[in-house]
């Protein structure tokens, strides 16, 4: 038994206002419930758990698959990164001293250690090689 199901793409600008959208869901919804105030619960989680109840129903009810494009959400994630090593003090750093140190090689070897297993991965399946890889599109 398969269904026939219609897809639908969001192009760049609208997904990004559909996220803009859900947010301040998420924002009035938090601030509304109780529960989600007492446990801390983030807006974007409380408005992204509704959207993706909706767009769920959505594909129940109708057969119709919700795509969205996301390329301006990987530019702005860049944005945000950046931004955050721009304010980063060096004072601040050298106050993490050996612990900070640590963290960044620890961090370091898990990297190699997930491109390495991802590789693995890809080689044991029909995947190329190149989506082994934590960098690849």
């Amino acid at each position: 038994m398969s269904r026939d199901v219609s897809r639908v793409l969001a192009p760049d600008f609208l997904s990004l206002t559909i996220g803009i959208v859900v947010y301040f869901v998420g924002v009035l919804t938090t601030q509304r419930v109780k529960f989600l105030r007492n446990f801390s619960i983030p807006e974007p989680v409380s408005g992204g758990f509704i959207a993706g109840v909706v767009v769920s129903l959505v594909y129940l009810s109708f057969n119709l698959e919700i795509d969205f494009d996301l390329s301006t959400r990987d530019r702005l994630l860049v944005i945000f990164f950046a931004t955050v090593g721009i304010n980063a003090r060096l004072a601040d750093l050298m106050a993490g001293g050996r612990t900070l140190l640590v963290l960044c090689l620890i961090s370091a070897v898990f990297v190699f250690i997930q491109n390495i297993v991802g590789t693995a991965g890809a080689l044991a399946s029909v995947c190329p090689l190149r989506r082994g890889w934590s960098s690849a599109p």
